[in-house]
């Protein structure tokens, strides 16, 4: 059985950059199991500005839709942040239809997410 919810976490700047590497988010098991370790970021290791890089993922399912909510609103409660950058336009349209996207802020880039960091002091 293949890994479930492969991810790959580099720390740039103080920033925590998580790359999504499966192109379908659909399996519950695989988003329970990247929930579980989206959590333990921010829970047991106390990181509190997270980058989620979705450029090679294609399409997901509602359920880490769900996650991402769920996520958002502990890191907030914290006074922390999350920004989402490389999201494919289809895949952006889901955010969109679900008026997700104005609970997250999006970039094009890496670079241009980490830079949004710059002026905000946690």
């Amino acid at each position: 059985m293949p890994e479930q919810g492969k991810l790959l976490i580099q720390t740039i700047q103080g920033i925590t950059l998580v790359i999504f590497e499966d192109e379908s988010i659909l399996d519950p098991l695989q988003v329970q199991d990247i929930g579980e370790k989206l959590h333990q970021l921010i829970e047991q290791e106390d990181r509190q500005r997270l980058i989620l890089d979705f450029h090679k993922v294609k399409i997901l399912s509602s359920q880490m839709l769900g996650v991402l909510i769920g996520l958002l609103k502990r890191i907030r409660s914290d006074r922390g942040r999350i920004v989402i950058c490389g999201m494919k336009s289809e895949l952006h349209k889901v955010f969109k239809i679900t008026n997700l996207d104005k609970l997250f802020s999006f970039y094009d880039t890496e670079g241009k997410a980490l830079r949004s960091f710059e002026s905000q002091a946690l």
